[in-house]
């Protein structure tokens, strides 16, 4: 996969080349020449692959100057965000609520969100803890609603469902009669 790639890329580089060559035979095998606008189609790719080239060598350029800025420091790794805490854990971390509680605030009548607080108290506390459920609206309003009187109505019609298979070849030899008497009339 590496010397495909690495095939791609030359192809990428030198595109203008590998396009006339290519061209070239497949002009050659059936025959053809030419047309006019194909020493255009060139002039575009050049121009295409000399953009290509500059972009190569302005990143080129700056992962070197970036080196030599940094060959006399030393560079160390670490966490990309910490929030300036050692030891982070999941309980201090901010969740989806916490991020969108100025807008349930403002839609609380409509979203109906169930808050529980237990607020810190004193001047050390041991625990205090914040959690918040918004139901889904469309759900539980619009959805199961609807689909749940859909099926009391489609369970009316398991009566004809008996799993036999005589009953359906009678279904279908009633439908086909119906089919012909309402065609015939």
């Amino acid at each position: 996969m590496m010397v495909c790639a690495g095939l791609c890329c030359i192809i990428g580089f030198f595109g203008p080349v590998f396009a006339g060559k290519a061209a070239t035979v497949a002009l050659s095998l059936f025959g053809l020449s030419a047309p006019p606008e194909y020493s255009s189609v060139g002039t575009v790719l050049f121009k295409v692959c000399g953009a290509v080239w500059l972009v190569a060598l302005v990143i080129a350029a700056l992962y070197l100057l970036r080196n030599a800025m940094l060959k006399k420091r030393s560079v160390n790794a670490g966490p990309t965000w910490d929030c300036g805490y050692i030891a982070a854990s999941s309980t201090i971390q901010y969740t989806s609520s916490s991020f969108a509680q100025p807008i349930i605030d403002l839609f609380s009548r409509v979203l109906k969100t169930e808050k529980t607080v237990n607020a810190p108290a004193g001047y050390f506390p041991a625990e205090d803890r914040f959690s918040s459920a918004t139901p889904d609206a469309g759900n539980e309003r619009l959805y199961r609603p609807v689909f749940a009187s859909i099926t009391a109505v489609l369970a009316r019609f398991n009566v004809l469902q008996r799993g036999r298979i005589q009953t359906y070849l009678l279904y279908i030899v009633l439908a086909l009669v119906f089919l012909l008497v309402w065609r015939l009339r």
